[in-house]
């Protein structure tokens, strides 16, 4: 469903991005007091992955959240990796298409 608790490290399943519309990730943290350090990445073929160079240990804050646009993206194929200190709380993706 798009939510993860961020008591041990942890990677997503991938979810795949259609070009051909505008999608936006956001990407929130509740239930701490204590950042989280995310990193987003892609994949050609879902085999093969990169970090996402704008997306690499990005700080989201407790209570709040990060916004991606898709101009940024380039894989067909995108998940999210959580590999910061285990703690309370809840990390959120949420996959929105733009139109």
């Amino acid at each position: 469903d798009g939510t993860f608790p961020a008591t041990a490290p942890f990677t997503t399943d991938s979810f795949e991005i259609n070009h051909d519309s505008i999608w936006q990730v956001q990407i929130g943290l509740t239930g701490t007091d204590v950042d989280a350090v995310v990193t987003l990445e892609q994949s050609a073929d879902g085999i093969f992955w990169d970090s996402l160079q704008n997306a690499v240990a990005v700080d989201v804050p407790s209570n709040d959240s990060v916004t991606f646009e898709d101009s940024f993206f380039s894989g067909r194929y995108f998940r999210l990796v959580y590999g910061g200190e285990p703690t309370t709380g809840t990390i959120s993706i949420i996959l929105t298409e733009k139109l």
